[in-house]
């Protein structure tokens, strides 16, 4: 669709670059290429961002191949972006270090259900580290399989592997990171302004959220605890090189009504420990407000 070149060449070196956006069926790319030389230094970048949607009808249909046989309707993969950024920097007295980063996000629909998965794998040389990520959201049994007697909310899984432990600013992060964690990361994707530091802790970080069956929240209820939100679970493993074993659960929030014993309240239990110095560590945290009927007052009056 077109192309935009910018070049500056002046004592130290150049510097220049060169963008274009491309449109193909349903797919659009960007690409840009960036190139600089200063008194010795070199640094080049690549980066490739391509939005779909483009399913894997479209894409056999594109290559030509039979679908003889194929009941699009049971399964269908649908790829909506992925992103990618190649870095090299050279510095004249140094070796040189290669930055790899990797996003992607797809959609998996089996019959009325639809897995939405998303993948970040980013490395770099120079600082010998290594992120890769990655998150499912689930449908629900019935949406897979219309014939099952009961209806489950799968679990929605997120995981965060790192070999370091580090802090980085929003702004500092390459595209594909940034797409992966705007949506944790950011109150508006679209505003950088208002995204947080991405905080990795060394090992493998993984979450799940889990919806209560109906059936124990109907239970809960019976008691006076009226529960919203999944049930959140967060487990962290000794692995590339970190040292922490431990595991957290998040209880959903409560909200009770006028007459429940409950008003509000959140609490989460955790207990962890250190491989290396083994040192236990075990907590509960969080509120729990309780409606207490006072002796005076024929009914709880709403104080604290």
């Amino acid at each position: 669709n077109g192309a935009n070149l910018t070049a500056t060449i002046d004592s130290g070196g150049f510097s220049g670059g060169i963008d274009a956006s491309l449109t193909l069926g349903p797919v659009t790319a960007d690409v840009a290429l960036q190139l600089a030389v200063s008194n010795g230094d070199v640094s080049a970048a690549l980066d490739l961002t391509a939005t779909g949607p483009v399913s894997s009808t479209d894409i056999i249909d594109a290559i030509g191949a039979s679908t003889s046989g194929v009941d699009a309707g049971i399964a269908d993969v649908t790829l909506n972006q992925i992103a990618l950024h190649v870095a090299v920097d050279k510095p004249q007295a140094a070796a040189a270090s290669v930055t790899v980063s990797l996003f992607g996000d797809a959609s998996l629909t089996v019959n009325s259900g639809t897995f939405d998965a998303q993948m970040l794998f980013r490395t770099e040389t120079g600082s010998s580290s290594l992120l890769v990520a990655g998150r499912l959201t689930s449908p629900t049994l019935q949406e897979l399989d219309p014939t099952i007697p009961f209806d489950w909310n799968l679990p929605d899984i997120a995981l965060v592997a790192s070999n370091q432990a580090a802090t980085l600013a929003y702004a500092d992060l390459d595209t594909p990171t940034q797409l992966y964690f705007a949506p944790v990361l950011c109150d508006d994707p679209a505003d950088a302004t208002t995204c947080g530091d991405l905080e990795l802790t060394q090992g493998l970080v993984i979450q799940a959220l889990i919806d209560l069956p109906d059936d124990l929240q109907d239970q809960l209820g019976d008691l006076g605890i009226t529960v919203t939100g999944p049930l959140d679970v967060t487990g962290t493993l000794p692995i590339l090189g970190g040292t922490e074993l431990s595991l957290e659960v998040a209880l959903p929030e409560v909200l009770g009504s006028d007459s429940d014993l409950v008003k509000s309240g959140q609490v989460s239990f955790r207990i962890a420990t250190d491989t290396v110095t083994r040192q236990v560590e075990a907590s509960i945290d969080g509120t729990m407000v309780f409606r207490v009927t006072r002796a005076s007052a024929d009914a709880c009056d709403g104080t604290e």
